[in-house]
């Protein structure tokens, strides 16, 4: 028996595979953003999209895999394992299925909640209280180029002294008491398959020096707390940022910044070095004309410290300052080296 055999059986009957085999609710194998039985983390990280038949999932935390490995996942079983208890469950080899899969009910499809961005001019104003988490502590919004709300992105601090942070957007989707469509403000980001890119956080800072014809260098640093703590120190510069984390960078729009010179300098560990080039070669590409400088931590900072780490009452801004304004690309060379 082989992996491939067993997939070829299941297709088109992953739903019923697993809500058999897992005693799961029936909604986790739906297409909608919501906890991930696999991790057991967060409130929109996951969603089972049955891409194909083959029961695909995907959850920002523990990644993706199809019908086979969520089995496998959900057991903690070995590929040998799964294989052995799959073609029992299906009757491949006996001739004798354990269930009638058609027999077995699963949720209808139901309508795939859709972004609606930017929201209307008219949408109501959002209430960014969560049924878990309460009240944020912090919101950031995202505008478009024309000055209309993009999304927000909400931090929820936790009390075990972890994070949430969610992003709130305008969405068409199915109201679950009603059966109705509606439109409103819904716990969803906007991901590549809506086919349209995020805006930079503090775009309309860049879009008020376009129109002044200003020449401002930009500064890119990672995170919106971080963006709001580097305009405090750099007033000279226009300082932004991108939603979603360093796994996000190909989802945001960089072509308003062509034409801009550009200092990039994320966090100092290896996914915002990692970072650091990312954008250097996205922000080259589309204008290799301008100056692209890269910016690593001062060799003094610990892991993960970012410009949102100074203490403005100690710190020497003139110095930090200047040792932004003097770096060049050459710098990340050599503390890589």
């Amino acid at each position: 028996m082989t992996v491939q055999s067993i997939k070829a059986k299941a297709r088109g009957q992953w739903k019923q595979v697993l809500v058999y085999s897992t005693g799961l609710p029936q909604s986790v194998f739906r297409d909608v953003h919501q906890p991930c039985p696999l991790c057991k983390d967060g409130d929109d990280r996951y969603r089972f999209d049955n891409k194909k038949g083959s029961g695909t999932y995907f959850c920002n935390r523990c990644g993706a895999g199809d019908g086979f490995k969520f089995f496998k996942k959900f057991h903690s079983l070995d590929e040998d394992g799964a294989i052995d208890k799959l073609d029992e469950i299906l009757g491949i080899s006996s001739g004798d299925p354990k269930i009638n899969l058609s027999a077995v009910e699963t949720f209808k499809s139901v309508p795939e909640t859709t972004v609606v961005v930017p929201a209307p001019v008219g949408a109501p104003k959002p209430n960014f209280y969560h049924y878990k988490h309460g009240n944020p502590s912090k919101v950031w919004t995202y505008y478009d180029m024309l000055g209309n709300v993009f999304f927000h992105i909400c931090r929820f601090d936790l009390a075990d002294g972890k994070k949430d942070v969610l992003p709130l957007t305008y969405c068409h989707y199915q109201d679950f008491r009603s059966k109705a469509m509606a439109y409103g403000w819904r716990w969803k980001g906007v991901t590549k398959s809506d086919g349209v890119k995020r805006p930079l956080y503090r775009l309309n800072h860049v879009m008020d020096s376009i129109q002044a014809g200003g020449d401002e260098w930009i500064l890119v640093v990672e995170g919106e707390k971080t963006a709001d703590a580097a305009d405090a120190l750099f007033s000279e510069l226009i300082c932004v940022t991108w939603s979603g984390g360093t796994k996000s960078i190909d989802n945001t729009d960089w072509s308003v910044l062509n034409g801009r010179n550009v200092i990039v300098f994320c966090d100092n560990d290896e996914p915002g070095h990692s970072a650091n080039i990312d954008i250097y070669n996205k922000l080259m590409l589309l204008d290799p004309t301008r100056t692209v400088r890269i910016v690593c931590a001062p060799a003094s900072k610990p892991e993960s410290w970012d410009v949102a780490d100074v203490d403005l009452k100690t710190a020497n801004v003139d110095s930090l300052k200047q040792y932004v304004s003097q770096a060049s690309f050459s710098s990340l060379q050599t503390e890589l080296d």
